[in-house]
């Protein structure tokens, strides 16, 4: 049986709705349920998400043009990132470049788009509101009380299988999604080594996924695991960076002499190796972050780093 070939950077939810054999039937399962139409399996959708060897910096989740008539731009978050609007945003125009040839901008005919549909989901393990919504107006510099010549807005739903949103209801594939997830945490939990394992036997036997599972095992492995927590990375580096300093703090104290019980001597040698474990630490989980294409001002925040130092990576 040919494989298909995945990219082991996207997520299990990237590749359920948007890389595997049955992507297309699981997106329109998902989007009858968000949109309410019931679109049946021979509907016509275009699969338009941006590839980052066309467009270097712009690789989003999940993306299609449904008849000609809607783009829909889903993305999956374990944190949310309140500037998904204007990242959305970003990856509509190109996607409209994509589609559009560029001298029909200038036609003197109305030139008609598919008009955008946005939507996050969101299964991070912070408490989070089942659904909620994010506004490119919240972002602008100015007067609030004008309104923008420019809006977008994002809706923001909580897939967490204990939230119980409505649209679990409705699409089977999204509500197994959520249940694999929920079953590996727990099992995690509980051991750490073989938990996962438990958790696929878990959602097999419940028919969670199964067929998926069956067939693409060690590739879910790399995903899921392949997932990467910036924030809990961030927390990790900065431990480590602490006990760095203090193990070169402790060793410079001594090498000049100073007696680990002199106070002075100790938090001054302390003082400097922590703070130069840290910033390297930072600077290099903020190089990370730049290469994701993190916003300037969100690395600036997660890691503790000047503006100044993000834009000089």
């Amino acid at each position: 049986m040919k494989r298909h070939k995945r990219n082991y950077k996207d997520s299990v939810f990237v590749d359920l709705f948007s890389s595997c054999k049955d992507s297309k039937k699981n997106f329109l399962s998902l989007y009858s349920a968000l949109s309410g139409k019931e679109l049946p399996d021979d509907t016509n959708i275009e699969n338009i998400k941006l590839r980052s060897s066309v467009y270097k910096g712009y690789v989003n989740d999940v993306a299609y043009n449904v008849g000609g008539k809607v783009i829909v731009l889903l993305e999956h978050q374990s944190t949310v990132n309140p500037n998904m609007p204007l990242r959305c945003l970003s990856y509509i125009g190109r996607i409209y470049e994509r589609l559009l040839e560029p001298q029909n901008k200038y036609s003197a005919g109305l030139i008609k788009i598919p008009a955008p549909e946005l939507y996050v989901f969101y299964n991070g393990i912070e408490d989070y509101p089942a659904e909620s919504m994010l506004w490119l107006s919240s972002s602008y510099i100015g007067n609030e009380s004008d309104p923008p010549h420019i809006e977008a807005w994002v809706r923001v739903i909580n897939i967490n299988k204990e939230k119980g949103v409505e649209i679990l209801k409705k699409c089977r594939i999204l509500y197994e999604y959520s249940y694999f997830v929920d079953a590996v945490r727990r099992h995690q939990k509980i051991d750490e080594k073989s938990g996962f394992e438990v958790a696929i036997d878990e959602c097999i036997n419940n028919g969670i996924l199964e067929e998926y599972l069956r067939e693409n095992i060690r590739e879910v492995r790399n995903m899921f695991f392949g997932e990467y927590d910036y924030e809990t990375d961030i927390r990790v580096k900065t431990r480590e960076s602490y006990d760095a300093g203090m193990k070169l703090g402790e060793e410079r104290g001594e090498k000049r002499g100073i007696k680990l019980g002199e106070k002075r001597g100790e938090a001054k040698g302390l003082a400097k190796g922590l703070s130069r474990g840290e910033q390297q630490s930072k600077l290099r989980i903020a190089s990370q972050m730049k290469l994701e294409k993190f916003e300037p001002g969100q690395i600036s925040k997660l890691t503790g780093l000047s503006l100044e130092e993000v834009e000089a990576l």
